[in-house]
């Protein structure tokens, strides 16, 4: 008889959530688990979006805009000091010969080369960047602040 008072006292009784009580069992099996499986699958996917978001962000340097800023002041320092090495104003417009000067003057053609076997290279860039910027032959003249703001 003790044992058996004992036996009664092992016996498993499972706890049920009480959200789990309300549960409705009228889909079957396949159906649940199914539903399972997708929306694991899409927390997944939004985990995964979340950490390639994480790591763009991570390879992004911190200040960034800060950064870009920083590097369009000194842009515009050294193009203003290039246009008073010149003796231009901002509002004036260039011809091909003092917009190679600026190139020059800016530093982004190295004065080594005018007189070597690439100095027609070097030219021939030039003239296709004065031809992007809308002019058809050098004569032309190029406005200067369309000139800043291509570079």
């Amino acid at each position: 008889m003790l044992l058996m008072e004992e036996q009664k006292d092992l016996t498993f009784q499972p706890k049920v959530r009480h959200s789990s009580k309300h549960s409705s069992s009228d889909k079957r099996v396949e159906e649940r688990l199914l539903e399972d499986a997708y929306k694991r699958k899409m927390r997944m996917s939004s985990r995964q979006k979340q950490e390639s978001k994480r790591i763009s962000k991570s390879r992004m340097p911190k200040h960034s805009l800060k950064s870009n800023g920083y590097a369009h002041k000194i842009f515009e320092k050294d193009f203003k000091f290039a246009l008073d090495e010149l003796q231009v104003d901002m509002d004036d417009s260039m011809y091909f010969s003092e917009f190679c000067n600026l190139m020059i003057e800016l530093q982004m053609i190295d004065i080594k080369l005018i007189h070597t076997e690439k100095s027609d290279d070097e030219r021939e860039l030039l003239r296709e960047i004065w031809r992007l910027l809308g002019a058809e032959s050098s004569e032309e003249t190029i406005l200067i602040r369309s000139i800043r703001n291509f570079i």
